[in-house]
């Protein structure tokens, strides 16, 4: 009975991160497109008045056409800002991502229920932050790891809530700052540092069904501190 409601919880996520993104969808395209033509004929109306001669009354109906063209960017400004809120990546969305990445490219998973469970459990931003790395973390195992096998947790420490993903493939050698994956490692650490966070890298413990020698272990961690256990 537990696990049949933990299963109606996820699927209750999973339908609700999917209409928010059907909303954000949905206002962008509907509205986006209308601000854009407003924006558009204001410019091109008040060219058109700029080429009439000069008088008071032009002059202020040059100025409510840039006012209102002022207005329709701003407003669009913040309509797509309201809408990459919208699209936030979550844990539970990125884990079956990964799920079904990691599977079409035949490397193993061993993944950690909690990341759908503590989705939306605690801090948006950080939420967010933590999604973003386990993605960009499995496009590199995919890409460039040769691994087999992957691992991936989320661990609860004192005040901090840890992201760790592992492989068995090449080890850290090849993640190296030049090598192609990483700028992704890069943009890791800064947006962690943005929510206090910070990126471990190293080499992974080999696991049940590993081929043995050194893999890598990728630690994306940030703060929580009004975590719901």
């Amino acid at each position: 009975m537990r696990e049949l409601a933990q299963a109606r919880e996820t699927v209750a996520k999973l339908a609700a991160n999917e209409e928010r993104l059907r909303l954000a969808r949905d206002m962008h395209d509907l509205t986006g497109q209308s601000l854009s033509v407003i924006t558009l004929k204001s410019d091109l109306a008040a060219k058109r008045l700029s080429r009439l001669p000069a008088s008071a009354e032009r002059d202020a109906a040059l100025g409510d056409l840039g006012d209102i063209g002022l207005v329709s960017r701003q407003t669009l400004h913040d309509i797509r800002e309201a809408v990459s809120g919208y699209r936030r990546p979550t844990l539970a969305i990125e884990a079956i991502t990964a799920r079904n990445a990691l599977e079409a490219a035949d490397i193993r998973l061993d993944d950690d229920p909690e990341l759908t469970l503590r989705s939306g459990t605690f801090d948006a931003e950080a939420e967010a932050v933590l999604a973003w790395c386990l993605r960009e973390a499995v496009t590199n195992v995919i890409r460039h790891s040769g691994a087999r096998n992957c691992r991936i947790r989320l661990v609860q420490h004192p005040g901090e809530l840890s992201l760790e993903i592992s492989d068995d493939g090449h080890g850290p050698s090849g993640q190296e700052p030049d090598a192609p994956q990483g700028a992704g490692l890069h943009g890791m650490s800064e947006r962690l540092s943005a929510e206090g966070g910070r990126l471990s890298l190293g080499t992974a413990e080999p696991g049940p069904g590993s081929r043995g020698g050194h893999g890598f272990k990728l630690t994306a961690t940030v703060p929580v501190d009004h975590y719901d256990a």
